[in-house]
């Protein structure tokens, strides 16, 4: 005689795929959770390197005269951008043997040596490839910029060696120059993708879903375009659509280094 308490098999599979579509439906809600939610936090954890850079920043223009931070600027009328580790072993940041003409990492190397910034600063948590510089086992003040820029900055800063042309335009590397909507520092911008390929415009940072932008005034906002600014412009592009180049006005913001 069958127990009338068992159950046919038919109905034991029946049960068995009803909790597995469950637990599916229930994995299909909390993964996207715990990502978003992670998301947030790394986007709040660069929002916070952000403000921190710019603070340091404003404490830098206090004590020099009302500027950012920049190094030597080259004589030409027309200044292109040294984007590498140029110098980084030198002892004097300003010095000959110290980094060449134009350099935007070794600018932003000045808040380590003289704000004490510290070198986790300029790395995005949700940048995986990259790591705090170790100043190759020296000190700060005995290095003069990052000991390998694509492993140790992830943050573009706007950059400071305009033309001569921007220059008599008005353009000034300092906060009453600058208006409250510039954009002063974000999330590294992408690299220029192969000719056929369409890559994000967005920086790597942040899975190219945006980017965090810093403004003049202090403020921080995540931007899902790189459109930003006082004319809503591309904040990885010059006016002429140039990548590594100086601003072409002075509301143009260009910022740099791009990920090589």
């Amino acid at each position: 005689m069958r127990n009338p308490r068992s159950h046919p098999r038919g109905t034991v599979f029946i049960e068995l795929l009803v909790i597995i579509a469950i637990i599916g439906m229930l994995l299909a809600i909390l993964i996207p959770m715990f990502l978003s939610a992670r998301q947030r936090s790394t986007r709040f954890k660069c929002q916070n390197n952000l403000r921190e850079i710019g603070s340091a920043m404003f404490s830098y223009a206090t004590a020099n005269h009302g500027r950012f931070p920049s190094t030597r600027p080259s004589a030409d009328p027309i200044r292109k951008p040294d984007l590498t580790n140029s110098g980084y072993a030198a002892t004097q940041p300003f010095a000959a043997d110290g980094p060449g003409p134009n350099n935007v990492p070794a600018a932003l190397f000045l808040l380590i040596r003289s704000e004490e910034v510290p070198s986790f600063r300029f790395v995005c948590p949700a940048a995986e490839y990259a790591q705090s510089d170790t100043f190759g086992g020296k000190t700060r003040a005995e290095r003069s910029n990052f000991s390998d820029v694509k492993l140790n900055l992830t943050y573009g800063m706007h950059n400071p060696y305009a033309n001569d042309a921007t220059l008599a335009a008005g353009f000034g590397w300092g906060p009453q120059w600058l208006k409250p909507n510039f954009p002063l520092l974000a999330d590294m911008g992408p690299a220029p993708g192969p000719r056929l390929s369409i890559p994000s415009p967005n920086s790597p940072n942040h899975e190219g879903e945006g980017q965090n932008v810093l403004y003049v005034d202090g403020s921080v906002e995540f931007k899902t375009s790189p459109l930003a600014g006082v004319e809503n412009d591309h904040i990885y592009r010059t006016r002429n659509n140039g990548i590594a180049d100086s601003p072409q006005d002075p509301s143009d913001s260009i910022l740099l280094p791009i990920r090589q």
